[in-house]
């Protein structure tokens, strides 16, 4: 089995929220230190009108997309 060329290869990771404000750090982290066997990871997250404070936590997490 060849290597995939990260160059050009991503892996879309959708995470949809609903009042996660005391979770989705933990979670996010998990994902970003996850292997991915060399794939560029994008990490989308979808915040459904939570009414806590996930989207003031979203905001201050770097590398993801909101």
């Amino acid at each position: 089995m060849k290597k995939a060329d990260s160059s050009y290869k991503t892996i879309s990771i959708l995470i949809p929220v609903y009042n996660e404000e005391k979770t989705i750090l933990t979670l996010i982290t998990t994902v970003q230190k996850s292997n991915t066997c060399g794939l560029k990871k994008e990490i989308i997250v979808v915040n459904d009108a939570s009414k806590d404070n996930t989207g003031n936590v979203l905001k201050k997490i770097k590398g993801i997309t909101v």
